[in-house]
């Protein structure tokens, strides 16, 4: 059913895509008109018959525009409060951060924390519970970041929840909006509360929320008693919000854990912090120096250079395993901390996983041992707090053994679909490797698992006389180092790489409004993708090898020959290079889509259209 509340404002969102085409890349995008029309969209009317695309796509107009709104001031705001005004935003809809019959699984981690998310889900529902899943980026539709049984909810779910929720908290909005408390919540916090919301509504078991970033200053952050907290690899991410260094990450990762309530982790690696970026942690990973940490900072803040220099050696010389950190946080928080180690090689031969790749099987020990924990809550399961005196050796071990490997919790990791996640997709003549890997690490995963598997089709098609080409598709988002990701794709053996932002197509009808970013300019849209070409044509030192294109459908249109006819090129204008000869002549083209989520999702879109249905 839908919600009666809204008017349909198509013809305005064309125009605003629009104005993203007419617009000069270097100019930031009109967000005058942009509020504007959000401004019109709430003075909505009641509208009969509103079908479930309009009412759908208004609402994601509105969480475009108007929520977009408050996303830079909460982006500075990465402390307690937040976490406070998040539960705010819960009593103005008359929610509860401790809800009853509905438990809760919360996951933090830098890679595979999505993957452990819908391991536990397709395990949990294959146990007969009804789950519902929120995570985020998006890959295709916004809808996706909210699931109820593994599958995202519908267009009119979606619309019909969204305005409800929204109608509420605007009806509630006072003018004490400078704290955002008494305004309306960005775009990210909107979706997570949306989700609470759209749990309890539908009665679901189990909720399953994946952190945003960090953990410890996240909007998902505001449970007082999650049943279990899971923390998946560490890595190096988003290193100017959570520190430079393993262990400042991982304070922040187990920011999420909360006294009595287990909390499982898989081990982690210690190891160098990158080069690239000097950042200033938001906190220290030892109490012992937290107010010589906190007098240094304010006496150095005025002296950037001096100050960069300090607390880099700083975090360098204080930094201690992540492991160590984990266990210290679970003490002071009074948290049961257990390891899930790898699968075993025994247990190994009798499951083949959803979700390909060496490391998924660290995700699906970490998912089985945290619904075990879940599907154990009633019983005997022994949680003792983690204490003083233990040491990382004596972190209690949670096993995977064949007694675990049920029949339920086999078919659940055998049937787990986590969409652009080491994805191979099968058409006539092309195979295309999705994997929406992001930071090096995951990156370096993905080219073994890409070297494996086209590895394997290849020499399968020469043995048949065909001549198979690789080609890549890459961007990555501003902020990021591109070099750390590409030195890792040079050993894949690409014919040709092409490098494109992540725009669907150059003609805004193309394009969809899930898609829109109201952050996209000059540098975005035309300098990243230059600039990543220049540096891999550096790396491969192979003239001409290298291509950069507007939009993704040129990018697959010319990789692919225009071969696929799925891909199909919207702007009659548009003008493609020359494809080399050597490339003609192939009988099979593999390729590899990587860098970025939001550059793998439209593609996941244009190559599936159904595949949210």
């Amino acid at each position: 059913m839908l919600s009666r509340r809204c008017v349909s404002f198509s013809t305005k969102i064309s125009t605003v895509l629009a104005c993203t085409q007419t617009t000069p890349l270097g100019d930031q995008f009109p967000r005058k008109q942009t509020f504007q029309m959000a401004s019109n969209l709430a003075q909505r009317a009641e509208v009969a018959g509103m079908d479930p695309d309009t009412a759908y796509n208004d609402a994601v107009a509105m969480l475009h525009t108007s929520l977009r709104s408050g996303e830079s001031l909460l982006k500075i705001r990465r402390d307690a409060e937040k976490v406070r005004m998040m539960r705010t935003f819960l009593r103005r809809l008359g929610l509860y951060d401790d809800p009853k019959g509905l438990d809760i699984i919360h996951i933090s981690g830098t890679k595979g924390k999505g993957s452990t998310c819908a391991f536990c889900d397709s395990i949990l529902r294959h146990h007969g519970y009804k789950t519902g899943m929120f995570s985020s980026p998006h890959m295709n539709e916004t809808r996706e970041r909210i699931r109820i049984n593994g599958k995202p909810i519908s267009k009119e779910m979606f619309a019909h929840y969204f305005w409800e929720v929204y109608t509420k908290l605007k009806q509630t909005k006072t003018r004490d909006a400078l704290n955002m408390e008494g305004g309306m919540p960005a775009y990210f916090n909107f979706t997570v509360i949306m989700a609470f919301y759209v749990f309890i509504e539908e009665k679901v078991n189990v909720g399953i929320f994946e952190v945003g970033i960090g953990g410890e200053f996240d909007g998902t952050n505001f449970f007082l008693r999650p049943a279990v907290c899971g923390v998946a690899s560490l890595g190096y991410d988003h290193l100017t919000i959570l520190g430079e260094t393993l262990d400042q990450i991982a304070w922040h990762k187990a920011g999420i854990f909360k006294t009595g309530c287990p909390a499982v982790t898989m081990e982690q690696e210690d190891f160098p912090p990158q080069p690239k970026y000097h950042v200033f942690s938001r906190s220290p990973t030892g109490s012992i120096f937290s107010r010589v940490w906190s007098l240094l900072s304010k006496v150095l803040w005025p002296y950037p250079t001096l100050s960069a220099w300090f607390f880099r050696l700083w975090g360098w010389f204080s930094r201690r395993h992540p492991m160590q950190v984990l266990l210290d946080r679970a003490v002071n928080k009074k948290c049961p901390l257990y390891l899930a180690p790898s699968i075993s090689e025994d247990v190994l031969q009798r499951v083949k996983l959803g979700i390909s790749g060496k490391k998924q099987y660290n995700n699906a020990a970490l998912a089985i041992q945290i619904c075990k924990i879940i599907r154990n809550r009633e019983s005997d399961f022994s949680c003792d707090v983690a204490t003083k005196r233990m040491k990382v050796a004596d972190i209690p071990r949670l096993d995977t053994s064949l007694e675990d490997l049920d029949p339920a919790t086999v078919k659940g990791l055998e049937t787990c679909y986590w969409p652009g996640r080491t994805e191979i997709i099968h058409h006539e003549g092309i195979t295309y490797y999705l994997d929406g890997a992001h930071t090096g690490e995951s990156i370096e995963n993905c080219a073994h698992w890409f070297k494996e598997e086209a590895g394997r089709e290849r020499s399968d098609l020469e043995r048949k006389n065909g001549k198979v080409i690789r080609m890549l598709v890459f961007n990555v988002t501003k902020n990021r180092n591109p070099a750390n990701l590409l030195g890792h794709l040079t050993s894949c053996e690409f014919d040709e790489a092409t490098f494109t932002p992540n725009l669907m197509s150059t003609v805004h009808h193309a394009n969809i409004m899930d898609h829109y970013d109201s952050a996209l300019n000059k540098k975005e849209l035309a300098e990243v993708p230059i600039e990543n070409s220049k540096i891999w044509s550096a790396m491969v030192d192979r003239e001409g090898s290298s291509h950069v294109f507007p939009c993704i459908l040129q990018a697959l249109s010319w990789v692919t020959q225009g071969r696929e006819p799925l891909v199909k090129v919207a702007d009659p204008t548009a003008m493609l290079p020359d494809i080399p000869l050597y490339c003609l002549e192939a009988t099979h083209i593999q390729v590899l889509v990587t860098g970025s989520l939001l550059l793998v999702g439209p593609v996941l879109g244009i190559l599936k259209p159904g595949f949210n249905d």
